[in-house]
């Protein structure tokens, strides 16, 4: 703030408040002030700031339109309009006055910073990385410049960068809650747990620590420790998880990783579906959603003189699991009556799955250089009628795009076990009738479209490849093999300790496990110990390329799943091997998949509802070689004749479904939709 008459005894106090940050104790002075001079430009910007710690965001813009008309060569006012302007999500509005600061103040540290966090907001992450480097270049000791960079290479995929930035701005702004938290989720992204843990647990085991600082270090805590598999704290979880959620935290725990932990009630996850979907488009738009780019009330017969456009949206059309299962799908479209586009962002691979994914579209956009808008903009200018987003809030998630209603019917698919809780903003939930029964469509926000078998699809193709020996593997010839190849934070204290209780019945048994971090690995054998299980009978397999991964998998015996995040790719992947599994089904979308799977593909009595189920099934079935041979049989029939791997009446029943949702809308129906089998 310009020191204009700093004798002045009020802008002296406003310059000693502004500097204690003290927004509050503005008030007087600068009321003082503006009686004297209306025009004073610190009264302005003190009253303005005021009004922003009052969250009276509108008065502020008022009075900062005042402002610039009577100092219209004063940077830091148009900054300031611009930092208005930029809380309630008019950010286009907000980078041209901070745009016009820079004019009058070329290079200035503040207009850049701010200039970097509209354009991130936008979705303009190029943009905002290039701001935000030249501020932080500028000044190197800027609170907000390195938190911005950080922000938007890690929304760029650009984890260890980001990490790298985020360092700085701990270093710059150490008592920043919110530049820790961003901190600890770069962490997260680049699978650093046991690091996470680490610089949290000092924040956390502080009794001086504010309740507002537990509410948001929590979830991540909870989170960094399940992945290493410490369960030191997870008696705790459920409540302490159930308890945030039910107060309203925003944002709140993550909605995927709640999807992760046992007791957790379908209600629960809607609500913080809810809470976090709310608090991100506020973060994004602020107080009001954008103009709908479509009109519903238009007339919704015009798909009917030529095929109906369905835009696919994601961030993994590249060697990623969801796009490994849909591909097929893509290709398998009847193009007389439909036509496919896709819409990518995120990492763009230049392996061979990315090309065959471009090959399967009639139409391929990259859009992760555009903005939310413009995003929204191109997919509105293709024409798209059904729009079905496949990432939901994981990883990279670009949700905004839908909020601007670029088709007249949006859904979300396969990315995201649950609902989003945007409602407004997504209105169908693609599933199955076993994963989301109809009688349990109060547990989403958006309507159920239900297929027949499994929502779940399998772009797998019979490949003739010699598999590989056990000692290839690191197993031994005679033993009998439980696996689980589910990532580390889908393994729950239960689940291990029925797994352990299978090999004390079992000693000649041993447990493989898919590829875990080191440190993961110290756990489970430390709590297998606990057990009375040596670690010569767990077997952590290495990592290994696509391939060569499922070519293994038929070397176990018994696939177990893990609850109440079963198994999805996984599930699919030791079904097509010819592994049998044992599926726990809960209540839980999450908790339905690998049960739905293992019934599409003909095997309902391996289906169980509850852990005395589980552990007497696998038991039985390590004890019944002949039924497990018969097992296997039954799953070597079924690449051919399953529902589950046959990705032409997938495509059929899929086709079906996406027309009866944009009948739906035609009708002007609300009611959920299923449609029988092919």
């Amino acid at each position: 703030m310009k020191h204009r008459g700093a004798t002045d005894p009020d802008v002296a106090a406003i310059l000693s408040h502004m500097a204690r940050g003290d927004l509050a104790a503005l008030d007087a002075p600068a009321t003082r002030l503006l009686k004297r001079d209306r025009a004073h430009p610190v009264g302005i910007k003190a009253r303005s700031a005021f009004l922003i710690g009052q969250g009276k965001q509108r008065d502020a813009l008022l009075l900062l339109r005042q402002g610039t008309a009577h100092h219209p060569g004063d940077a830091e006012m148009w900054n300031n309009l611009g930092i208005v302007l930029s809380d309630l999500g008019r950010h286009d509005e907000a980078i041209e006055q901070f745009r016009r600061a820079l004019r009058i103040a070329p290079g200035q540290a503040d207009p850049l910073a701010n200039l970097a966090n509209a354009l991130l907001k936008r979705g303009m992450l190029e943009e905002a990385i290039a701001a935000a480097r030249q501020a932080a270049a500028t000044d190197p000791g800027h609170p907000q410049a390195f938190n911005t960079l950080g922000a938007a290479l890690l929304r760029a995929g650009e984890k260890e960068t980001a990490l790298e930035a985020f360092s700085v701005a701990v270093g710059n702004s150490p008592e920043s809650l919110q530049v820790f938290t961003n901190f600890i989720t770069a962490l997260l992204e680049l699978r650093r747990f046991a690091d996470a843990v680490h610089c949290m647990r000092p924040a956390l085991d502080n009794s001086d620590a504010e309740p507002g600082e537990r509410d948001l270090l929590l979830p991540l805590m909870f989170r960094a420790q399940r992945a290493i598999c410490d369960w030191t704290a997870d008696e705790a979880l459920p409540a302490v998880l159930t308890g945030l959620v039910g107060r309203g935290v925003e944002p709140g725990p993550e909605p995927f990783f709640l999807t992760h932990v046992e007791d957790i009630s379908p209600a629960t996850q809607r609500r913080c579906a809810e809470n976090y979907g709310r608090a991100y488009l506020a973060n994004v738009f602020g107080g009001a959603l954008p103009r709908p780019l479509c009109d519903n009330s238009a007339d919704a017969g015009v798909a009917a003189t030529r095929p109906l456009r369905v835009g696919f949206l994601s961030a993994d059309f590249r060697a990623h699991a969801v796009s490994e299962l849909a591909v097929g799908v893509f290709e398998a479209f009847d193009r007389a009556a439909f036509s496919v586009y896709g819409y990518a962002y995120g990492t763009d691979d230049p392996g061979p799955l990315r090309q065959r994914l471009k090959n399967a579209f009639d139409v391929f956009r990259d859009i992760d250089h555009l903005s939310f808008a413009d995003a929204a903009r191109a997919i509105f200018d293709d024409g798209i009628d059904v729009l079905v987003d496949m990432a939901g809030w994981t990883s990279q998630s670009r949700m905004a795009i839908t909020a601007y209603r670029p088709a007249p019917v949006i859904a979300h698919w396969l990315g995201f076990p649950g609902t989003l809780g945007l409602s407004g903003c997504v209105d169908y939930l693609i599933s199955d009738t076993w994963v989301t029964p109809p009688e349990r469509a109060a547990d989403y926000t958006e309507r159920l479209a239900l297929l027949p078998h499994s929502y779940q699809p399998s772009s797998r193709v019979e490949s003739p490849r010699p598999r590989p020996v056990r000692a290839e593997a690191g197993l031994p010839e005679e033993a009998f093999v439980f696996a689980s190849f589910n990532q580390s934070t889908k393994i729950t204290p239960q689940v291990f300790r029925l797994w352990c209780e299978l090999l004390r019945r079992h000693p000649a048994a041993l447990l493989w496990i898919g590829f875990q971090d080191e440190s993961a690995q110290e756990s489970l054998r430390r709590e297998a110990a606990a057990q009375g299980i040596t670690a010569a009978r767990i077997v952590f397999a290495p990592w290994a390329p696509l391939e060569r991964h499922w070519d293994r998998l038929g070397l176990a015996d018994l696939a177990l799943d893990t609850f109440p995040y079963g198994g999805h790719t996984t599930a699919s992947d030791m079904l097509w091997a010819g592994v049998p599994l044992v599926a726990w089904a809960g209540p839980t979308f999450a908790s339905r998949v690998a049960a739905g799977l293992v019934r599409a593909v003909g095997l309902p009595e391996l289906v169980v509802g509850s852990a005395e189920e589980y552990l007497a099934l696998a038991d039985g079935l390590a004890k019944s070689p002949d039924r497990l041979a018969e097992l296997r049989e039954r799953l070597q029939g079924a690449r051919s004749n399953s529902a589950l791997f046959d990705t032409r009446r997938f495509a059929r029943d899929f086709e079906r479904l996406l027309r009866a949702m944009w009948n739906a809308r035609r009708d002007r129906s609300a009611a959920p939709i299923s449609v029988g089998g092919y």
